[in-house]
């Protein structure tokens, strides 16, 4: 996981603001953590998302440090906006990104929500992985998966099976 709880909510504020003002000159970055400064500032500069969703993947120190800028809402093209018209493939590439965002919203938590409703096999097991995710540091994710659970298990009490 990316987010670390001791981080807080305005602290990232904080940081994105900062990114997201800078005026920054093309310059040679000396370690990672430069390195995700200029591509977010870029991202926030171009308004695309895909500057920062085309760096990230599971295990480098930059994912670590670009997760903090996933799902801003001043970069606009973020590609669970529009859940509608997504391919299966390019939402579970969505689900696994959105599970890193240390500030989820309403636009974040109702994409993973319609994949984790749908049940559909491909796209409800990274949506759960993404909804326990958030659920670690969101409580609003942490209730939703909380009364998700306690449905299923007072379920599976009412109906015992029986055999003979």
């Amino acid at each position: 996981m990316y987010f670390s709880t001791s981080v807080f909510k305005e602290d990232i504020i904080h940081l994105r603001n900062c990114v997201r003002n800078l005026k920054l000159e093309r310059i040679q970055p000396l370690n990672e953590i430069e390195k995700a400064i200029l591509i977010a500032n870029s991202a926030y500069k171009q308004g695309k998302s895909s500057k920062i969703t085309n760096k990230i993947s599971d295990k480098n120190e930059l994912s670590k440090y670009l997760s903090f800028f996933i799902g801003d809402e001043n970069i606009k093209d973020w590609p669970y906006l529009n859940s509608r018209f997504i391919s299966d493939e390019d939402a579970i590439k969505s689900l696994r990104l959105l599970a890193k965002a240390p500030l989820p919203n309403e636009s974040i938590r109702g994409f993973i929500d319609i994949f984790f409703n749908s049940r559909k096999r491909e796209t409800w097991i990274p949506a759960a992985e993404a909804l326990a995710s958030l659920s670690l540091h969101d409580e609003t994710s942490k209730k939703k998966i909380t009364k998700f659970m306690a449905r299923i298990f007072s379920e599976r009490h009412k109906s015992k099976l029986v055999y003979s």
